[in-house]
């Protein structure tokens, strides 16, 4: 159990790095369109892509922080950082399903709330 916890909290880790990408460099491609529901004049305006950005450094700090804990800690701080990070994914994924759409607590948020939940049985 304990690699199976270890790669799912990696996962989420990764999930936040490619979302980091997704919004600060692939904001207005066709992956960006259908993950957001919007056409590319929007997501081309100046507005819209400087909060893109401001979004995907959160995401990327989160994702670093994941990845950094699980290869640069002895395992006791791991567990108490990895339970930081990965809480912090699912507050933001509660936030987001009530703001904008169930979908992201079922694509964020779940994953983590699994990870949160195997860190404290299984690290």
């Amino acid at each position: 159990m304990l690699a199976f916890t270890l790669g799912l909290v990696a996962v989420v880790g990764l999930e936040h790095l490619f979302i980091m990408c997704l919004e600060m460099f692939w904001s207005t491609g066709r992956i960006a369109q259908q993950t957001f529901g919007s056409d590319s004049s929007f997501l081309e305006q100046p507005q819209v892509k400087a909060i893109f950005k401001n979004m995907g450094i959160y995401n990327g700090f989160v994702g670093v922080g994941i990845l950094w804990s699980l290869f640069a800690l002895p395992t006791m701080e791991m567990r108490a950082v990895l339970i930081l990070f990965t809480g912090f994914v699912v507050v933001a994924a509660i936030v987001g399903a009530v703001t904008v759409s169930r979908r992201i607590f079922v694509v964020q948020g779940l994953p983590a709330l699994f990870a949160v939940l195997c860190v404290l049985l299984f690290l």
